[in-house]
């Protein structure tokens, strides 16, 4: 390309700016009035009047259960250990047969297959998992004081501080149903609500709230913190006591329960 058609370019696209940055004589348009939104206050604690986030708790008292049951092969000196049956492993997951301690949880309609994420095809993992558990369980069980499991071999791993049932990489059965749930059940279920939650319906109420309103307090249970945390840290469950956990270094107990506290006012006042 020639200077002078170069300049030339330039030139033009200098006019074109200057065209585009030039006074616009027109009257401005009139501003649209922004109508102010609905006036209310934001409670400290979760105690909304309609509050309902049973099966949130309900599921993680499930889970509870299950991680109960495997530790209960974690001894290290008794003459003997408990076994593991997988089938009672996988009704406790899908809420069949009456397997929990607390019949509450056996007639509460609810379980925590059909609720966990299918994309990585977790439930169906686990379910395999719950059958290596019972296998290792009895295997350790013939040596109840002595590790077992090394290197490529399930079993049990006894160090003078605790004992775990481990399958043939390392792996804590009780870790992997128990961080499987919390990450492919519970946060799931909760990023889900939350991200769909202007798809519910905040207008018609139906059992003491609506749609959206059940589905926000869903979302919270899932976090397993009581009414009032983080002034009251009592009973923290999975996601509460991680959280928790690491407060001290990035300060996200008082955030995230601000969030939920702060949705949920603005969903029950409708305020979009």
């Amino acid at each position: 390309m020639t200077i002078s058609k170069t300049f030339t370019l330039v030139a033009l696209g200098s006019l074109v700016a200057f065209g585009s940055c030039k006074k616009d004589t027109k009257d401005p348009e009139p501003e649209t009035p922004v109508t102010p939104g609905p006036s209310y206050s934001v409670p400290t604690t979760y105690n909304f009047s309609n509050a309902d986030f049973k099966s949130s708790t309900q599921r993680i008292a499930m889970l509870g259960e299950i991680t109960t049951y495997i530790r209960s092969t974690h001894t290290s000196t008794a003459a003997t250990q408990p076994t593991l049956d997988a089938q009672k492993l996988k009704d406790m997951f899908s809420n069949a047969n009456s397997q929990f301690t607390d019949a509450a949880l056996n007639t509460s309609g609810i379980q925590l297959e059909d609720k966990t994420s299918t994309t990585e095809i977790f439930g169906y993992e686990l379910k395999i998992n719950f059958s290596d558990a019972a296998l290792a369980s009895n295997e350790a069980a013939a040596q109840p004081m002595t590790t077992t499991a090394s290197k490529g071999v399930r079993g049990k791993i006894i160090s003078p501080s605790r004992a775990v049932l481990v399958d043939a990489q390392g792996f804590e059965y009780k870790e992997y149903a128990e961080k499987g749930i919390m990450g492919a059940t519970f946060y799931y279920q909760a990023m889900r609500l939350l991200d769909m939650i202007d798809t519910y319906d905040n207008s018609t109420v139906s059992n003491g709230g609506t749609a959206q309103e059940k589905a926000w307090d869903e979302a919270f249970g899932y976090f397993g913190v009581p009414v009032d945390f983080p002034g009251n840290k009592t009973g923290l469950k999975n996601w509460g006591s991680y959280a928790n956990s690491v407060d001290a270094a990035i300060s996200c107990n008082q955030t995230i329960m601000d969030a939920f506290l702060k949705g949920r006012a603005a969903i029950s006042n409708k305020d979009n």
